[in-house]
């Protein structure tokens, strides 16, 4: 992607260049990248290179400077400089540039680090609401068996209940604790899973038994 804005020493309040005008410099800025990544040097553009530009309505430029933009030694942008007139490319221009070119570096690699950290907290935030409702369900889901467990232990304590219906308490006691065991137990595989310390153990079950239970 190309971003230009082209300005000389022009007034702010004269007119914006022509859209022919920027569409020109943008098609010769995306033609310059080859160059750009295989020498990583400046581009200066004037005189007879820019004898097709002046055949543009609105054309005004002497001269256009092209920067690379590297982070890591890697193509990541361009910066250009547009001039009324004609210039030399002394070591002052190309100190300059390259000072200027540094910094758009180090702003678009703090750029990418200040949205790589709002990324990180975005999960964040997601991760910790998920984990809220998570545990707002399970402690619903916990009270369920639990609320049997207690309900039957209680009518056994007391003794008031139909006589000849305690194996089957029993039976109700034990079914609500091992399906409490087992929610706590995939509770704590979800910590494991988070931790990256899952463990994967197949077993055989009987079917029939599990969907009855």
């Amino acid at each position: 992607e190309v971003a230009i804005g082209l300005a000389s020493h022009r007034s702010p309040k004269d007119e914006a260049p022509p859209q022919t005008v920027i569409d020109a410099v943008l098609s010769w800025c995306r033609d310059a990248v080859p160059r750009l990544q295989e020498s990583g040097k400046i581009i200066l553009a004037q005189g007879d290179d820019l004898g097709e530009f002046r055949k543009i309505e609105g054309w005004t430029s002497g001269a256009l400077l092209l920067v690379p933009v590297r982070i890591n030694m890697t193509l990541c942008g361009m910066m250009l400089m547009v001039f009324e007139s004609e210039i030399v490319l002394d070591e002052t221009i190309d100190v300059r540039s390259r000072i200027l070119s540094d910094t758009l570096s180090l702003t678009l690699v703090q750029d990418q680090q200040r949205k790589a950290l709002e990324r990180e907290r975005d999960r964040a935030v997601t991760a910790e609401r998920t984990k809220s409702n998570f545990f707002a369900q399970v402690s619903h889901d916990i009270r369920t068996p639990l609320n049997a467990v207690i309900g039957y232990a209680d009518l056994l304590s007391s003794g008031k209940y139909e006589h000849g219906k305690e194996q089957e308490y029993y039976e109700n006691i034990v079914l609500c604790g091992n399906a409490l065991l087992n929610l706590i137990n995939n509770v704590l595989d979800l910590n494991k899973l988070g931790a990256g310390q899952m463990e994967v153990s197949p077993e055989t079950v009987d079917f029939a038994k599990m969907a009855r239970d």
